[in-house]
């Protein structure tokens, strides 16, 4: 034989043989030989899938997939299922079924054919649950328009999931609308970690293209390296009498350390960056090995060079005891007397730096001194602001609504007879310093504007939104009809009159009454604004082409869905941890949320968006639990979506004000509010940004940090806001993203937040 046939020959054999091995590589890969990896095969499977509901079941080939499950709709009913048991399963694979205690996710690979509806609900079993049971289950989305393979993900590190995993039920629809729907079962498998199911989800190619590429990187990267941060010089000073035994630093705002934790930041200085026109805070921390009484903080004015000062003020954090069993700080008394420190614990205070709008532009310095009982100087610290060269309008660009229940403020205060609206008053002006604007205007009762203080806060520009009628009054044409005679009389009063009566419609009854109201509205205060806060929604008809917003969309004109549904099925595809609660079907037919209220925006109509106790993290919400810079960079988000404004439910929701042994404690309480289901929550503070002075002897509203950040929020919010108008919507979008590039895609590096955002500062005062 020739040499080149001889090669040929070896050349065909070694091909011949990588191909076997490929082909057995694959099909390790469609074989279950480890329990937190099922791969469906064939009739083997399909021997443990039983208990079914309007449901055949029969193996199935895939060109991709190879072996699958197929379930099958046999009638046309409500909630087809089977069961399958995962525990006999891999028992029968000689395998051991997975502990719930070590795994808490679970990705199942589907894809359907004719399906009528795309929610998918697994009961899970594990331990001492051993069968589909009420209140074990989650619930997921999948497409229904499509015939590809999908990820259907379980989160159940929140619930009840502990001990080894008996099975799961597979309710695949809601409703089947016609026999001969069909359901593919490929694979299921168990994850430790999000971390774990991140990875999992990347390498099987899911891409998210709200990510900047490396071209528009660059040029971020350049954009920013226009301008320069003067850093701080971080210098420990020593007190006349320095005390080595106590420790001080700095950190951000936006930054919560337990008062379990005692090391330095070693951060003996700070530099705040601030507007004309704003607050910025700082805080400072103490730590000492041993109990202290009687100290006392106090700090020079910030001045520049030509001995101009800045108004300060000094606030200490006031810590719950049980959060997520951490002491966890949310509440700021001011810091008007002497305190004392917990042995090996930390304690914070914040220091608050105002501008106005004459303020020079410039550095300031100031000096911070811890004196101890008997008033001598123990611990000093400089303290370092930066003022730019441009100013923030005082009436904020994002409006801003959130209720104050005059309620609640009464009966803390045990103001039973009332004070003319005094305590309400001081209420509503801490919100307004703070840039947020409550329902209710003070003196107003009901709509009714008989008041003559009233026109103190019509005609205020920090009053960019109130009801003008007030909450939960009905609205009928001789309120809605003397609110608009009151306030026609200047047309900047009548911008900021936004109805708010319907909260939530979750039923035909409540999505009528919006539309009645409407109607009412648009005949008796022309150019009415109405606002609708969304949290759910669903098709009204069979082909899926009007929904809940559809539906009022002739009346309703200041649209406020929850920040949630600017999810679109392609994010959660990508990462099935976030909260999707439309359909692909109706986003096909009508289009994502971006889209839809991008060409309401065009029509003329404003969008607002709003949190609760949902969503869940990843995405962002407002609870004590979160880190604190997530509540900046949720404006950072409502920017990059374009949506105009934000809305909070109510800022002092204290029921029930008592603490664990049932006295009262007027609300001063971290409010843990834990639930299971379909949509479980774990969380503090839900509806509580301001406390009530009274629990502390102080007959005042005292702030919170969360409200101190959700101002500064508002603030970098109008930041964003100068910088378009500057520099253009395209570079915008490069230092948005430099933050977050989509709800559930952001850093949580605060050092990173604190960079951009001062050198945000920065590129506008180089052009303003």
């Amino acid at each position: 034989m020739k040499k080149s046939a001889v090669r040929i020959l070896i050349l065909l054999t070694g091909i011949v043989l990588a191909a076997g091995l490929i082909a057995a590589c694959n099909a390790d890969r469609y074989k279950t030989t480890d329990p937190a990896r099922v791969h469906a095969d064939g009739e083997q499977i399909i021997k443990y899938f039983g208990s079914e509901n309007i449901t055949k079941k029969y193996a199935g080939k895939d060109g991709k997939e190879r072996n699958v499950a197929v379930f099958e709709t046999t009638a046309s009913d409500e909630d087809p299922y089977i069961y399958f048991d995962y525990e006999a399963y891999v028992r029968s694979l000689g395998l051991e079924p997975v502990s719930a205690d070590e795994y808490k996710y679970i990705v199942l690979k589907v894809k359907q054919s004719g399906c009528s509806d795309g929610t998918f609900e697994l009961f899970f079993a594990a331990g001492d649950v051993k069968g589909a049971t009420g209140g074990h289950c989650r619930t997921a989305n999948f497409d229904n328009t499509v015939s590809g393979w999908q990820f259907l993900v379980f989160d159940l590190s929140n619930e009840d999931f502990h001990g080894t995993v008996h099975g799961f039920r597979f309710d695949y629809m809601h409703y089947s609308a016609n026999p001969g729907e069909k359901f593919y079962f490929a694979s299921m498998t168990f994850l430790k970690s999000a971390s774990e199911l991140s990875a999992f989800l990347n390498s099987e190619g899911k891409t998210d293209p709200h990510l900047l590429t490396a071209k528009e990187q660059k040029a971020a990267d350049a954009l920013l390296k226009t301008v320069t941060l003067t850093e701080a010089p971080n210098e420990k000073l020593t007190a006349a009498n320095e005390d080595a035994g106590l420790d001080l630093w700095f950190d951000h705002m936006y930054t919560k350390t337990p008062a379990e934790s005692t090391t330095s930041t070693g951060r003996y200085s700070y530099k705040m960056y601030l507007a004309k026109n704003e607050i910025e805070d700082c805080q400072f921390l103490l730590a000492s090995l041993t109990a202290r009484e009687g100290l006392t903080a106090k700090i020079t004015p910030f001045t520049n060079a030509s001995g101009d000062a800045l108004r300060t003020e000094l606030y200490y954090g006031y810590y719950f005891d049980d959060v997520q069993g951490k002491s966890i700080a949310d509440p700021m008394p001011r810091l008007d007397g002497p305190f004392s420190l917990e042995a090996g614990k930390s304690k914070l205070f914040v220091i608050k730096l105002f501008t106005e709008e004459t303020s020079k532009a410039g550095d300031y310095s100031a000096t911070l001194t811890i004196l101890d009982a008997d008033g001598k100087e123990i611990k000093k610290a400089a303290v370092y602001a930066y003022v730019y060269d441009f100013s923030l309008p005082e009436g904020a660009t994002c409006k801003t609504q959130m209720d104050l229940s005059w309620y609640a403020i009464y009966v803390n205060h045990e103001l039973y007879e009332g004070d003319d609206g005094v305590m309400y008053k001081k209420y509503y002006n801490l919100m307004l310093e703070n840039r947020i604007c409550a329902y209710t205007l003070p003196y107003s009762d009901q709509g009714a504007y008989e008041d003559p203080r009233v026109q103190e806060y019509v005609a205020n520009p920090r009053v960019v939104a109130f009801n003008p009628i007030g909450w939960k009054v009905q609205p009928t044409a001789d309120n809605v009809s003397a609110a608009y005679r009151y306030l026609s009389q200047n047309p900047e009063w009548l911008s900021k009159a936004y109805f708010y009566h319907v909260d939530e419609p979750l039923s035909m009854e409540a999505l009528n009454e919006v539309n009645s109201d409407g109607a009412l509205f648009a005949q008796y205060f022309p150019g009415y604004h109405y606002l609708v806060p969304i949290h759910y929604d669903m098709a009204l008809d069979a082909e899926a082409k009007t929904d809940f917003f559809e539906y009022v969309s002739e009346y309703v004109n200041s649209w406020c869905p929850h920040t949630f549904f600017y999810n679109t099925y392609d994010d959660y595809s990508r990462n099935p941890l976030l909260t999707y609660r439309v359909s692909s079907l109706l986003e096909k037919n009508l289009g994502t949320f971006p889209e839809r209220m991008a060409k309401e925006q065009a029509g003329g109509d404003d969008v607002w968006w709003y949190v609760t106790r949902f969503p869940q993290s990843p995405e962002i919400t407002i609870s004590i639990e979160t880190q604190a810079v997530r509540y900046r960079i949720l404006f950072w988000q409502q920017k990059l979506y374009r949506v105009d404004n934000f809305l909070y439910y109510l800022v002092n929701d204290w029921f029930p004000a008592t603490d664990a042994s049932g006295q009262s404690d007027f609300g001063f309480n971290s409010k843990h509010e834990k639930a299971t289901g379909d949509t479980p929550f774990d969380i503090y503070g839900n509806g509580v940004l301001l406390y009530s002075g009274h629990y502390l002897g102080i007959e005042e509203p005292i702030g919170s940090l969360r409200m101190e950040c959700i101002r500064d929020g508002i603030e970098d919010y109008e930041y964003l806001t100068i910088f378009e108008k500057l520099y253009g919507e395209a570079d915008l979008e490069l230092i948005i993203k430099q933050v977050t590039t989509s709800l559930g895609v952001y850093t949580t590096d605060e050092e990173v937040f604190t960079r951009i955002r001062c050198l945000l500062g920065m590129l506008i005062e180089a052009k303003a």
